[in-house]
């Protein structure tokens, strides 16, 4: 039988209240928003203001209650959705039930890296929009670059040695993610424990050529290994044979093994099939849509036309998360990326990058 229930976004000044799931299903984890079943003969309003209440105890003032889109159904869950958002008289720490792992204020910038199911995503995108212009994200001395860096070692002659130590940068400057060749998954979760860095596993570089099969099976074991996400590299030999059923059905696949962000190889693709790709990628389930990674026929002299792919990869896939990679190397490259649309940054020069905006 089909649940209605409600979520509510609540803001204060530049942050959003999240709840981290504690019940162990698919959601485990994830960041969602207050809400609940609505009860039998309660108004939608009603039933935002009683949820809110008892899953943070706060109060939020009942004039600014608005629904900000029609029902969205999460068919995991097999719920109809009333997204809806409000805003609270005064400033206070939420108090989470016994029933979630956490509940904080998180600010707006920060949201992009959350781990949310994409239904959570969705509705926050949608806020996002009605809200243009109130919300505007500020690329400036207040950003928190390191959030949004996926510190990267894929050199193939890379030793045990160079892998601990690219986990240890991570946990200083306490980057996005660690990003590595599949053979590394183990370690890196292993040095990784304790923190909030994901691991993330690069698939099938650098022109994603191996038989699918060979390629689930790859994901798969990165998965049993710990990997937290998966940078799986598109069929670019399929994509410039325009074979799209092939590459459609290949990432539909893989997208179900773990959050997956794929990288379509931009440098190699015309405009028009660089919007193609992306707007496969979404179609497959991906949470992120990536420029490249090494073997990049696009040199670092040559970013301009990167971040030119960036707004292509927008317009294929809008409300995907979009990961630059390839010849970001300082806080100047880092922020053309992001003013042109990047979420994640993907870069072997993490440390290189914090140092220079600390200075």
């Amino acid at each position: 039988m089909l649940t209605k229930s409600i979520v509510c976004i609540i803001k204060y000044k530049n942050k959003i209240l999240f709840i981290q799931r504690g019940k162990k299903d698919y959601a485990y984890k994830t960041w969602h928003f207050p809400g609940g079943r609505i009860k039998q003969r309660e108004s939608l309003e009603k039933a935002v203001y009683r949820e809110v209440k008892e899953e943070t105890g706060l109060q939020i003032d009942k004039s600014s209650i608005q629904q900000i889109n029609k029902p969205l159904f999460d068919k995991q869950f097999n719920v109809s959705l009333y997204p809806f958002q409000a805003e609270i008289f005064n400033f206070r720490q939420p108090r989470p039930r016994s029933d979630a792992l956490d509940a904080k204020w998180i600010s707006m910038n920060e949201t992009q890296n959350l781990s949310m199911t994409k239904t959570m995503r969705k509705i926050l995108e949608i806020y996002f929009k009605i809200n243009k212009g109130k919300n505007k994200l500020r690329i400036d001395e207040n950003m928190n670059y390191s959030k949004l860096i996926d510190h990267t070692n894929i050199n193939k002659k890379a030793t045990a040695k160079d892998i601990k130590k690219t986990c240890q940068e991570a946990k200083k400057y306490s980057f996005r993610g660690v990003c590595v060749n599949p053979e590394w998954a183990k370690l890196v979760k292993k040095e990784l424990k304790g923190t909030d860095i994901k691991v993330v596993v690069l698939v099938d570089s650098p022109i994603g050529d191996s038989p699918h099969q060979k390629r689930v099976k790859i994901c798969k074991k990165a998965k049993r290994d710990g990997a937290d996400e998966l940078d799986v590299v598109i069929s670019i030999p399929d994509v410039k044979h325009e074979r799209w059923k092939r590459v459609l059905k290949d990432l539909k696949e893989i997208c179900k093994i773990l959050p997956t962000k794929i990288i379509i190889g931009s440098g190699y693709l015309t405009d028009e099939e660089i919007k193609k790709a992306s707007k496969i990628v979404k179609e497959a389930g991906a949470i992120c849509v990536k420029t490249a990674t090494e073997k990049d026929p696009l040199e670092h002299r040559e970013l301009k036309e990167k971040f030119y792919h960036l707004k292509l990869m927008r317009e294929g896939a809008p409300g995907l998360l979009i990961k630059a990679a390839g010849g970001i190397r300082t806080i100047s490259d880092a922020k053309k990326a992001i003013k042109a649309g990047a979420d994640i940054i993907g870069t072997s020069s993490g440390v290189e990058i914090m140092n220079e905006f600390k200075k």
